[in-house]
């Protein structure tokens, strides 16, 4: 059959349409979050962020709308989405717009026709200035820059909590990485350095400043590596591909070293102890919160207070009658909030993910996406998309591939645009 010209142009003026709808929604969704995690949101309007993540939500379901056939063709992944919707909103109190889970999946299922290449470049370009802006409005004034004096000082920069900045520019960080990967210049590398270590130098963030180092590691290694192949090409690889595979399952493996440890932590072992006082009582604090309230099949909204600061600048304990509660582990987070049947469906798409990463030799991906794996171990920011953008890698690796019953066989999966014509 032959492709008319006509039809070509059309089909091809939908796409970019589609794109703009998208990362116009997917734009607002970062602006809310991240106005909601600073102190824009107590000064300024609590409640905007609210607005305009239904505003985004509501440019998401009309982009779809223009677009059935391929809505229909996605009908199980959009089926399940609803479902767990609908679920969330029975077993939770607070509103399903709200709900990190839900928008992991609706970002990922909306992306499945966006190049992932564009949502790093978008993300990156938007959490810079978005970063930028907060940082600097803390610094001039404009909101509050509040400074935690404990055992350390910890400036929040604008932002509600301390590992918020941090945690931002660790994930820009990451995209910068992947998207420059083997041509980053030693400049760059250089620049991330001492831009994220004045960030750890303010809020006394260890763990993003932790895992940057390890990330950075592996950024030289492959560097160095790579020149040594330039000059002398090296055919011992097996080492590297069998330590990639078990990488490929870095998710469920720190799923279960998560439960493995916290669930054996006991006060009489002196070992235990120092490493839970190491840890801020991470431990005691996620094995009693398994102990109370278990894991459900579809879970349930528990009642947390921690170190973040609330709507009025101030720390809240009320709600737990004074009683620090909070669950720092994002697998023990997202088992009892959201269950572990959709605990298991969502690190099953992400180690398929990372396999199909695997497959095509991304190892800076695959390397990122395993620390991420890890930062969830001891911190549940990560959970988030705005946080982790790389949780999007499941709409080209897993949605694309399960809606169009697409096997990939070039080299560009991720920056893959439709041309098919129906």
């Amino acid at each position: 059959m032959k492709i008319k010209p006509q039809k070509y142009k059309i089909r091809t003026k939908q796409i970019e349409y589609n794109e703009f709808i998208f990362f116009l929604a997917y734009g607002l969704y970062l602006f809310a979050l991240i106005w909601n995690s600073s102190f824009f949101s107590i000064q300024y309007g609590e409640n905007l962020y609210k607005w305009v993540l239904f505003f985004s939500l509501l440019l998401l379901v009309i982009n779809e709308c223009n677009n059935l056939k391929a809505i229909l063709r996605g009908f199980v992944i959009a089926f399940f989405i609803v479902l767990m919707s609908g679920i969330t909103y029975f077993t939770h109190d607070n509103e399903i717009i709200l709900n990190h889970l839900f928008w992991l999946l609706i970002l990922c299922f909306s992306a499945r026709n966006i190049d992932f290449k564009k949502i790093a470049e978008f993300t990156l370009k938007a959490e810079e200035i978005l970063l930028l802006l907060v940082i600097l409005s803390s610094v001039l004034g404009i909101i509050n820059n509040y400074v935690e004096k404990s055992d350390r000082i910890r400036f929040y920069l604008g932002f509600k909590y301390s590992l918020f900045p941090a945690t931002l520019l660790f994930n820009v960080s990451a995209l910068l990485i992947w998207l420059q990967r083997e041509n980053m210049k030693w400049r760059t590398v250089i620049f991330l350095s001492l831009i994220n270590s004045l960030m750890f130098y303010f809020t006394q963030s260890r763990l993003a400043f932790g895992l940057f180092i390890l990330m950075m590691i592996c950024v030289i290694g492959f560097k160095i590596r790579a020149s040594i192949i330039k000059k002398k090409p090296c055919r011992k690889k097996r080492k590297r591909v069998h330590f990639a595979k078990i990488l490929i399952f870095s998710y469920v493996l720190c799923l279960f070293i998560s439960l493995g440890i916290t669930l054996s932590y006991s006060d009489s072992s002196a070992l235990q102890k120092k490493v839970n006082i190491a840890l801020g009582d991470r431990l005691e604090l996620g094995q009693n919160s398994l102990k109370e309230n278990g894991v459900k099949p579809f879970g349930e909204l528990i009642k947390m207070s921690g170190n973040g600061l609330n709507n009025k600048g101030q720390r809240d304990l009320s709600k737990t009658d004074g009683l620090y509660n909070y669950v720092d582990c994002m697998y023990i987070q997202i088992l009892q909030d959201f269950g572990w049947i959709f605990t298991v469906l969502i690190l099953v798409l992400m180690t398929i993910a990372m396999y199909q990463t695997y497959k095509k030799r991304d190892w800076y991906l695959l390397m990122i996406c395993s620390i991420l794996a890890v930062h969830g171990i001891i911190d549940d920011l990560i959970i988030n998309v705005y946080y982790n953008t790389f949780w999007l890698i499941i709409a080209p690796y897993v949605f694309r591939p399960f809606i169009y019953r697409i096997k990939y066989r070039n080299e560009n999966l991720l920056f893959y645009t439709e041309t098919k014509i129906d």
